[in-house]
């Protein structure tokens, strides 16, 4: 992992700042795929987050593994908050 990522549980991500770097440990309850977006909801002990991934922004390796994820797998998603407002 990159060290200007931040580890942090789900309940500190959602008062974070939009922009801050992060990495969110989780299990998968929610995929979707739209189109070129993929959603997944992640929890964890402190509550639920979505991640997405979208293709040519995300990186390819990246997006496959977003795509093939299962219900109730254990992830890690790196990335930057932004909040839905």
């Amino acid at each position: 992992m990159p060290e200007c990522f931040e580890d942090l549980s789900i309940v500190d991500v959602l008062s974070s700042p939009d922009g801050r770097l992060v990495r969110v440990r989780g299990w998968v309850a929610l995929r979707r795929e739209m189109g070129g977006l993929i959603f997944l909801l992640i929890r964890d002990g402190s509550g639920y987050i979505q991640a997405a991934a979208k293709r040519g922004v995300t990186p390819p390796e990246a997006f496959e593994r977003a795509r093939g994820v299962s219900l109730e797998s254990a992830v890690a998603v790196y990335g930057a908050v932004r909040s839905d407002s």
